[in-house]
């Protein structure tokens, strides 16, 4: 939707890995990129009822990591880390 605008011409690609203690997941667009460290604060009161405007907010709060890396051929791809908790042995 916002990375490539809506264009059917262009493409998303999602990755993942699966390991015992996290899954990554990569999203790469063909969009013209962004800025995430000039985005707008969706907990400001200008900005609470507004229909957009949360997605990298939730992302971060859910995951673990959050990175953003911007291709030499365009677009932009998120990177996604969770942690999964590891197993306790039960008590004897």
């Amino acid at each position: 939707l916002h990375g490539n605008q809506e264009d059917p011409e262009r493409r998303v690609s999602v990755e993942y890995r699966l390991a015992a203690e996290q899954i990554e997941i990569d999203v790469t667009d063909q969009g013209e990129g962004f800025d995430p460290s000039n985005l707008n604060d969706p907990l400001s009161s200008e900005n609470l009822l507004r229909e957009g405007g949360r997605g990298v907010y939730l992302m971060r709060q859910f995951m673990d990591e959050v990175r953003f890396s911007f291709p030499d051929a365009g677009g932009t791809c998120i990177s996604l880390i969770k942690r999964l908790p590891t197993a306790v042995p039960a008590d004897d």
